[in-house]
């Protein structure tokens, strides 16, 4: 029998799986030609067994994905191997075939099975790097590749949303699932943490209708982004910081680990638990590890036992957390390296399963999230470099004052009407005018426009009869600028006014005559004089 407590080595894989499988091989090859006894052969599955047992046991995060993935191939692998075995005492011939076809089929799954690791490889290497900016703005490019630049916003958002192992809440949800899945790959256990995201959706959508369109949910849950992304940066910074030392980066994460529990956990399980308002305000107004005691008992399939370790539980605290020769000492209790490495981001695994979750019912219940009161510069400047990523541009700087939006970014020139509509659906209402600077490879664009005349125009534009959508879509650009002119030629103008001003037979005089007038206004916005003198001249022909 394989011992089932020996762990996995990443280190030996590859010598250790060649030094196995040409056991197995040699073995098998001595058994088709002579008559000796199976004992090579037992030996042999027996040290292959061994190597498949070793990787059953899993990994500490943030390698876990990748021992489940290995031991599955490794699984399937030896199942198509043992097939030959099989096939030494078939029948007849045929019989034997029919037995290695299988097997090969199965060493064919588990190659299969293997190139999920290349996919583990990406994930990870998505965050290796560069700053969190960075990788976002690698993430929204890396997505729009892999559909296709040549796709719609809406296209991409679909296929990302359908990419991951939960269900996305609404359009306008991919880029975010995206980024989430990958966070998953990289760092937690991706098939527990699907599986919370569920059960934290379910749990809300249950009982949660109350809490949708109450404004002090809504600030708390504002919040807990809020801290849910401050947490995540405080290790961030920790980790990367020149010169920190062993000792501030488990205090910063520990620290982290208190701002989760307080700040987001308790938030998103008492919206879980609460079934009105009230019962909702008195749960945030115990402690976190209260709410996560009663959730866990509630919902087990949480997993909140599993992951939330009570000594970090009670580190953040206070300054309980020390490096020792063993590692990691909290309290009475010392973890080594790997081990406190996978408890803290199994911490955060479950906070972020469980935000998302409920993040996900909420908005399905019609809960409006848009609140940013309390979003870091720093956050918005990741969010619109992950957006501005699917353009194949970088983010330079973001920066809000007031009611208007500065954008410096770089790369080719995109197609400004669509990006620009596509910003306006991210920002809050209470931002009404844009900038975009870009330095392109041929020089320096700037382009301006109105969020709030996107949001009066653009709703269902493409349901509206052509004349009328012409007419909206005019709204939009007179009141945007490239470089000082208009987005549209003179002859795009030209053609609107044309289509606007034609009288075909039957129209209503009345609707007519308040489209041509509406174009003439925006004409004289875009500062368009012949667009004008054609409004000005079909009411004139009108009154003869």
């Amino acid at each position: 029998m394989p011992d089932h407590t020996v762990s996995p080595d990443t280190g030996s894989l590859g010598t250790d799986f060649g030094r196995s499988l040409n056991g197995v091989l040699r073995a098998l090859s001595d058994a088709s030609r002579s008559s000796r006894t199976a004992d090579a052969l037992v030996a042999a599955f027996g040290d292959m067994d061994q190597l498949v047992a070793s990787w059953g046991n899993q990994l500490p995060r943030p390698q876990r994905n990748r021992g489940k993935t290995i031991s599955r191939a490794l699984g399937t692998f030896t199942q198509g191997v043992e097939l030959f075995v099989d096939a030494l005492s078939a029948p007849d011939i045929h019989a034997a075939q029919e037995i290695a076809q299988q097997g090969n089929q199965l060493i064919r799954e588990a190659e299969d099975v293997l190139e999920e690791i290349g996919e583990l490889d990406a994930a990870e290497e998505t965050f290796a790097s560069g700053s969190p900016v960075e990788s976002l703005n690698r993430i929204g490019r890396e997505a729009r590749l892999s559909v296709g630049w040549e796709s719609t916003v809406a296209e991409l958002d679909a296929n990302l949303s359908s990419g991951v192992s939960w269900d996305a809440a609404m359009p306008g949800m991919g880029l975010q699932s995206r980024t989430i899945l990958l966070m998953a790959q990289s760092l937690f256990d991706l098939e527990a943490f699907a599986a919370a995201v569920g059960v934290a959706d379910d749990a809300t959508t249950a009982g949660s209708f109350a809490l949708a369109e109450s404004d002090e949910w809504q600030r708390s849950h504002a919040r807990a982004a809020a801290y849910l992304a401050g947490g995540a940066m405080t290790m961030h910074h920790a980790i990367t910081a020149d010169g920190s030392s062993e000792l501030e980066v488990a205090h910063s994460a520990a620290s982290a680990v208190a701002t989760w529990r307080d700040g987001v956990l308790r938030h998103a399980l008492a919206t879980l638990l609460a079934s009105s308002l009230e019962e909702y305000s008195h749960l945030v107004s115990k402690s976190g590890g209260h709410v996560a005691k009663k959730a866990a008992s509630a919902h087990p399939d949480l997993l909140l036992n599993e992951n939330l370790a009570p000594a970090l539980r009670n580190a953040g605290g206070h300054a309980g957390v020390d490096v020792v020769e063993d590692g990691i000492r909290i309290g009475d209790e010392t973890f080594t390296i790997e081990n406190f490495v996978d408890r803290v981001l199994a911490y955060f695994e479950a906070t972020m399963a469980t935000f998302v979750g409920v993040t996900l019912a909420m908005t399905r219940l019609g809960a409006d999230l848009s609140n940013d009161a309390y979003l870091a510069p720093r956050d918005r400047h990741a969010a619109v470099a992950l957006f501005l990523g699917t353009y194949d541009l970088d983010c330079v700087a973001v920066h809000v004052d007031s009611d208007a939006l500065t954008i410096q970014a770089s790369g080719p020139e995109p197609d400004w009407m669509t990006l620009a509509a596509a910003l306006s659906a991210i920002f809050p209402d209470s931002v009404e005018r844009a900038q975009i600077r870009l330095s392109t490879g041929h020089g320096e664009r700037t382009f301006t426009t109105s969020f709030e005349r996107f949001r009066q125009y653009a709703d269902g534009i493409e349901e509206l009869p052509a004349e009328h959508a012409v007419l909206h879509f005019s709204a939009i650009v007179a009141a945007s600028r490239l470089d000082s002119a208009s987005p549209w030629s003179e002859e795009d103008w030209n053609r609107v006014a044309q289509a606007v001003t034609r009288r075909s037979k039957g129209v209503d005089l009345r609707a007519w005559v308040k489209n041509v007038r509406k174009l003439r206004d925006f004409g004289r916005e875009a500062d368009q004089p012949h667009v004008v003198n054609q409004c000005e001249n079909a009411l004139t022909e009108l009154r003869r």
